[in-house]
């Protein structure tokens, strides 16, 4: 439950901050950031795996290069249910779902090194 609770608030700040230093992107405060997390997280469970058994042939094709267009849906249509968070087409989409995955990563990681007891 910890883990979950950290990975929400990673998650949240994340899409915050995305949202104040990157073009395009727009986050009206910091509940809508945590909604949003909350939102992507509901989307990784239950529709990423739908996508990607639908894409498993053009997955093959791209050696896993189709699994950031993935990402870049799953984050635009976040965007799209969740008012106060927008993100401005769907390059932007897909540019941000790569920065996005990479940096909740990297402070995952981080967290679970430190976060050992």
């Amino acid at each position: 439950m910890k883990d979950l609770f950290i990975s929400l608030l990673v998650s949240g700040v994340c899409i915050f901050l995305g949202g104040q230093f990157l073009p395009e992107v727009t986050v009206s405060n910091f509940q809508t950031a945590l909604i949003a997390a909350g939102a992507l997280g509901l989307a990784n469970t239950f529709v990423r795996p739908i996508l990607r058994l639908v894409s498993a042939p053009i997955r093959f094709v791209t050696l896993g290069g189709f699994s950031f267009v993935i990402n870049g849906i799953i984050l635009m249509l976040v965007a799209y249910l969740i008012d106060g968070f927008a993100i401005g087409g769907p390059f932007f989409g897909l540019l941000w779902a790569m920065a996005l995955s990479l940096v909740i990563s990297v402070l995952s990681t981080i967290f679970k090194m430190f976060g050992n007891d």
